[in-house]
């Protein structure tokens, strides 16, 4: 129930908030979608904290940020994947 309303909430925010610095709002969309939260959590790091900061590059695209959710998605596989064949349910549950 949290990990939908902070889902929800999130969203909303991305919607109908104010315009994002770092990427647009398809980039964070996409990023977004990152397991564990880590994409919403690179969006609040980014934008919320450091939203008045200006970007120093041109926002980032929404193509940009599928490309990183596809990366992102496959590396955090392979980091859990190794972290169960070391530690087992230690770590990972059910691992």
């Amino acid at each position: 129930m949290l990990a939908l309303t902070i889902g929800v909430g999130w969203l909303l925010m991305l919607v109908a908030g104010p315009p994002p610095v770092a990427g647009t709002r398809w980039f964070w969309l996409w990023i977004g979608l990152l397991p564990f939260g880590l994409g919403v959590l690179a969006w609040l790091h980014l934008e919320r904290w450091r939203g008045d900061v200006p970007a120093a590059r041109p926002r980032r695209s929404g193509w940009a940020g599928l490309g990183g959710l596809l990366l992102g998605g496959i590396l955090l596989s392979v980091a859990v994947t190794a972290l169960a064949a070391l530690f087992g349910g230690y770590v990972v549950p059910g691992g």
